[in-house]
């Protein structure tokens, strides 16, 4: 009678393993994960987190906003096009973690400082020294991050300066 609840038991658990794999499945691209797989909600939400981050402590009036967007449109396709273009490199490569040429990084900077200039000059000059501040912050902490990085990989492999 052991050897048969046992059994039973086992049976149930191996099906019951068996169903739930299925529905933890992804499908390719809808990963909400890192890299390319990204999901499209996750991704809006970390765009408007940096457009948020540029504009910590200044309120916007209605036409600000309403410009912000607008201006946030109007570079979109672009930065999507060469964020495609990488992708499109980094798969023909094979390396996920290929980094962009240096044509790609100085086309990208420029659009991002384009549309900074121009997210800088639908403010008040009050508001400009706060997004200026809000500039400098952003760029010490990617630099932090950076040296973050190399740090850790250094730890690693003690030998490589």
């Amino acid at each position: 009678m052991k050897v048969l609840r046992t059994m039973a038991l086992g049976a149930a658990l191996i099906v019951s393993v068996s169903a739930a794999a299925p529905a933890q499945a992804t499908q390719p691209g809808t990963d909400p994960g890192r890299g390319s797989g990204m999901a499209g909600p996750r991704k809006e939400r970390m765009r408007a987190r940096g457009t948020r981050a540029l504009f910590r402590g200044i309120d916007l009036t209605t036409a600000q906003r309403q410009r912000l967007l607008e201006i946030r449109d109007k570079y979109r396709p672009q930065m999507e096009a060469l964020r495609d273009q990488r992708k499109a490199a980094r798969a023909e490569s094979g390396d996920q973690r290929q980094r962009p040429d240096s044509a790609t990084v100085t086309q990208f900077r420029t659009l991002v400082e384009r549309q900074h200039a121009e997210l800088r000059a639908l403010l008040t000059p009050d508001q400009q020294k706060v997004f200026d501040q809000n500039v400098a912050r952003i760029q010490e902490r990617r630099q932090e991050m950076r040296k973050e990085r190399r740090g850790d990989r250094r730890e690693l492999r003690p030998g490589l300066r």
